[in-house]
């Protein structure tokens, strides 16, 4: 289930795309959500465990451009991730029902998570990439 990462490369002229990229991240994690969603027992649990560790890396991949850009909003939205991840384990041991129905909600996450932190980002993300006129992470 694990799959490639992100990585950025953004310049200037990609300005209207930072935001773009963030949701095309989230798609692809939700698609892995869906995938999970098809499964059952301890595939289901396993497969859990494996999105939670992309769910990780993804997000300290964010967290790593925070710390680079600076960002105000750092702690706040390295909460926002730390606070799904533990909720996220927490279901790990527990009921395949629970497990589908907390599943269910992730899409309503990153969208609300893509309106908020991430687009605080993004506008992060644009305003380094015009101030250097390219920027490469």
């Amino acid at each position: 289930m694990g799959r490639a990462h992100a990585t950025l490369d953004k310049t200037a002229d990609d300005a209207p795309s930072d935001i773009a990229l963030f949701a095309e991240v989230h798609d692809v994690l939700l698609e892995q959500v869906a995938l999970l969603q098809e499964r059952s027992g301890p595939k289901m649990m396993a497969g859990l465990a494996e999105l939670i560790e992309d769910f990780a890396a993804d997000f300290a991949l964010e967290e790593g451009l925070m710390g680079v850009l600076e960002c105000k909003a750092r702690n706040q939205h390295a909460a926002q991730h730390d606070a799904l991840l533990h909720w996220l384990r927490s279901l790990l041991h527990g009921d395949e029902a629970v497990c589908r129905t907390a599943l269910d909600e992730l899409p309503a996450w990153f969208h609300w998570h893509l309106e908020t932190s991430d687009m605080a980002l993004a506008v992060a993300l644009h305003g380094a990439g015009s101030a250097q006129g390219k920027l490469f992470l």
